[in-house]
């Protein structure tokens, strides 16, 4: 998944801060997500749901299971609202490690991180591989308590990796009791058409991508019990009000409610 740093080359990270709406990224990533926009629109939407999602999650185990501790894997640049700051809103004490592959984004983001309030105490970010798991456990040894319970969030990011479950599974196996690991994960379930046309843009841009149907994402998640509602279309995982709905409708997207969403989300409490 890890490449050497080349602001000429397409990275998947920045392909998906600019599908959110980031403004940080290279020419050529800005190049490839216009190309993914204009032949597959609906596959933004879906990584726009993904992140709603992710953000979701993190407050439900905030707020409702106590989790004080987040790890946000492949995060990208940092893109309000950030994961640290849905924790804290619900969780003051919270405290969150991000790590993403590319030095750029890591630099940039503890940068960003220094001029937050709780950037220098509360909050890291570290340059690292989501396959570098001995660098993982190494850093969240350093930085987090691992006496209490940890949510490692993996959003739209086990989809760039050829053997996810291998890379779950250690990682869940570094987690105390009471851990839970969050995902989200491109489908070509309901409208494989869409997914074909992204993968083609990714693939011209030689970057590795594998969407899987909802039986192989399942597999990934074989080491946690699946917290209600389980494995759904990300929208659908606890939708707490019609916020997201807003949202897409002023960026311009359809209504999610009538749209198939080309990913499936859960969150699973570590066995």
């Amino acid at each position: 998944m890890s490449k050497q740093f080349n602001p000429y080359r397409a990275h998947s990270g920045r392909i998906h801060d600019y599908l959110l709406g980031g403004k940080d990224q290279y020419a050529v990533d800005r190049e490839a997500g216009a190309r993914i926009i204009h032949s597959a629109p609906e596959y933004q939407v879906a990584a726009r749901a993904a992140r709603a999602f992710l953000l979701r999650a993190v407050r439900h185990l905030a707020a409702a299971r106590g989790v004080t501790q987040f790890v946000e894997l492949g995060s990208g640049y940092p893109c309000p609202p950030n994961v640290h700051e849905v924790a804290q809103s619900r969780a003051p004490d919270a405290r969150t490690l991000y790590i993403d592959n590319d030095p750029v984004v890591a630099a940039h983001g503890r940068a960003l991180l220094a001029d937050d309030r709780n950037g220098a105490g509360q909050t890291r970010f570290v340059h690292a591989d989501v396959l570098d798991t001995t660098t993982i456990a190494r850093e969240v040894e350093g930085f987090l308590d691992r006496g209490e319970p940890i949510a490692i969030c993996l959003g739209f990011v086990l989809e760039f990796v050829e053997e996810p479950r291998a890379v779950v599974d250690e990682l869940a196996g570094t987690l105390p009791a009471g851990s839970y690991v969050v995902i989200s994960h491109v489908t070509g379930d309901p409208e494989p058409e869409i997914v074909k046309r992204a993968a083609e843009v990714y693939a011209s841009y030689d970057i590795a991508f594998w969407p899987r149907s909802r039986e192989e994402i399942s597999r990934i998640l074989t080491s946690c019990a699946l917290v209600e509602p389980g494995l759904v279309a990300a929208h659908r995982w606890r939708p707490d009000d019609d916020l997201d709905q807003r949202r897409a409708e002023r960026l311009g997207l359809m209504p999610l409610q009538s749209t198939n969403i080309c990913c499936y989300a859960a969150v699973g409490r570590v066995l």
